[in-house]
C-alpha cells in the first residue's frame, strides 16, 4: 500500500509539473504576442505619420506649381492605406 501511494504521489506531481510548464509556456507565448502586436501597432502609426507628411509636402509643392493633382491623389491613396487596420493581429483561438 505504501508503494502504491508513493507512485500515485509521483504521478500526481508529474502531472502538476507538466501543467505548470504548460501554463508558463502559454504565458510566455502571450507576452510575445502582446509585444509583437505593440510593435506592429507602433510601425503602423509611424507609417501613417510618414504618409501624412508626404501628402502635406505634395500639397505644399502643388501650391507653388511644382506638383500635380495626380501626385496628391496618389499620396492620399497611400495615406488611406496606411490608415487601414492591417496591423491588427489575427484572432487566436
Amino acid at each position: 500500500m505504501g508503494r502504491s501511494k508513493t507512485l500515485d504521489d509521483l504521478s500526481r506531481w508529474g502531472r502538476t509539473a507538466k501543467l505548470e510548464n504548460d501554463i508558463r509556456q502559454q504565458i510566455e507565448n502571450a507576452a510575445i504576442a502582446v509585444e509583437n502586436a505593440h510593435q506592429a501597432y507602433a510601425a503602423a502609426v509611424e507609417s501613417r505619420n510618414y504618409q501624412q507628411q508626404l501628402l502635406q509636402a505634395e500639397i505644399d509643392k502643388f501650391a507653388v506649381g511644382a506638383s500635380t493633382n495626380f501626385m496628391i491623389v496618389q499620396d492620399q491613396s497611400y495615406l488611406a492605406q496606411a490608415r487601414s487596420p492591417k496591423w491588427r493581429p489575427a484572432p487566436t483561438g
